[in-house]
């Protein structure tokens, strides 16, 4: 009995010593509310004890109970500190300032030697959109793509195209993603620019590596891209005007603080020109674009996001032969927290890439189609057991739909062959520690 009593004070008396809670919130930007991906928060006595947020701007650090300054920190972010005092689990939504200060030195860092121990997932970068800004481009137009060619271990498909080979892999090889929509045509006029508006663009990760179970299929690398979700505070809107194309960028809040939307467009406009000559009026040559997202936040608990993305390239010959193609994607995300460790994400997925032929010069005219579209369900949780530790289990069913070829003509529609049908789907799990 005596023995049973000392144990049971030794373990009570262990929990209260052990005793620890959770700070969890999100991570905004001041100006226009967007979530910062990947921002850190540590103490400040102890820069090796923190978290990162996701790819939703939430993040989770459990502590021992105790005051602590707390230090949260961005690039291009002027470092936050904030002094807490621990006695319970606590919710923390961190507003941050852009650093708008002239360095005066040129700071070179490296990682360590032992750095592909200690991180858990190798060959990653993420690219920040204010540098691919700064980088000089053809045409005056900025291209993610083209962007990552100059990666190391990445390599152009060719001059003059936008595809990408990582590592010895080929181009079909690599998996696209737009706000986890696939992308399977990642190309304007006939592969000189990306399908990719870098103004409505927040965040592109490549993994060159192994890539993480919720990515799936794929064995070269798989290109995460995020749109940005839209100015919440002010309404903005902002354009260019360039030599290959032209862009109008519009964003705002619907309701300030808690919803905003994004609307970015992009359009070419060579066919204007070519009806300047009697010779070409007839013929067309141009691409566009099509951003455009919308979130709210119902409570701190629960957030929606609906996003999508349309573009087509257009080439015509005198109204002889005409060749189109282009993409579509949309994604409807639901966000919820069930507690402060345990997140979850919820989306439906649509794409569909369609190639189109037309022939019309002869007595008989026909088109050609080509397709592949997608239904896509997923089911996410994050469980932040401790700051060491993040789980992720998930769900993912697909369905795929596959038209090799169809013929339409005056009289009827024929398929070259069988469409084809697939279903495509898989349970996984990860730990990052």
């Amino acid at each position: 009995m005596r023995y049973l009593l000392f144990t049971f004070l030794l373990f009570t008396n262990f929990s209260l010593f052990a005793q620890s809670f959770t700070i969890s919130g999100f991570i905004t930007d001041k100006k226009s509310g967007e979530t910062l991906i990947g921002a850190t928060v540590t103490t400040k006595s102890n820069r090796q004890h923190g978290v990162s947020a996701n790819t939703y701007g939430y993040y989770s650090l459990t502590l021992a109970k105790g005051s602590y300054e707390l230090l949260f920190s961005y690039v291009g972010y002027k470092e936050q500190i904030i002094s807490i005092d621990l006695t319970e689990s606590k919710k923390l939504n961190v507003i941050m300032n852009e650093n708008s200060l002239q360095l005066n030195e040129i700071v070179i860092s490296a990682t360590r030697d032992n750095n592909r121990i200690t991180q858990s997932q190798m060959g990653v970068e993420k690219l920040n959109i204010i540098t691919i800004n700064k980088l000089p481009v053809i045409f005056g137009e900025k291209d993610i793509l083209k962007t990552l060619q100059l990666l190391p271990g990445v390599k152009s498909a060719g001059e003059g195209q936008s595809g990408f080979t990582v590592r010895g892999g080929s181009i079909d090889q690599n998996l696209i993603l737009l706000d986890d929509a696939p992308v399977y045509n990642a190309s304007h006029l006939l592969g000189f620019f990306s399908t990719f508006n870098a103004d409505a663009i927040k965040d592109v990760t490549l993994y060159k590596g192994t890539a993480p179970a919720q990515f799936g299929g794929r064995i070269s690398s798989v290109v995460d891209i995020k749109m940005k979700d839209g100015n919440n505070q002010t309404f903005g809107a902002d354009g260019s005007i360039g030599l290959i194309s032209s862009k109008l960028n519009i964003e705002g809040p619907i309701q300030k603080g808690k919803s905003s939307f994004l609307i970015s467009g992009r359009r070419t406009y060579a066919d204007l020109f070519l009806k300047l000559s009697d010779q070409f009026k007839n013929n067309q040559l141009y691409f566009y674009d099509l951003n455009t997202k919308f979130n709210y936040r119902f409570s701190d608990k629960d957030q929606v996001f609906v996003s999508g993305y349309f573009g087509r390239d257009v080439l015509g010959l005198n109204n002889r032969f005409a060749i189109d193609w282009g993409n579509s994607t949309a994604t409807i995300r639901y966000n919820h927290l069930f507690n402060d460790k345990l997140f979850s994400n919820t989306s439906f997925i649509y794409s569909n890439y369609d190639y189109n032929i037309n022939l019309t010069n002869n007595a008989n005219p026909f088109s050609i189609l080509s397709r592949v579209r997608d239904w896509n369900l997923k089911q996410e949780m994050q469980y932040f057991s401790n700051n060491n530790n993040e789980w992720k289990i998930g769900l993912n069913v697909i369905h795929h739909t596959v038209i090799p070829g169809e013929i339409t003509d005056a009289v009827s529609t024929e398929n070259l062959s069988d469409v084809r049908n697939g279903l495509e789907s898989a349970l996984y799990a990860s730990n990052e520690r």
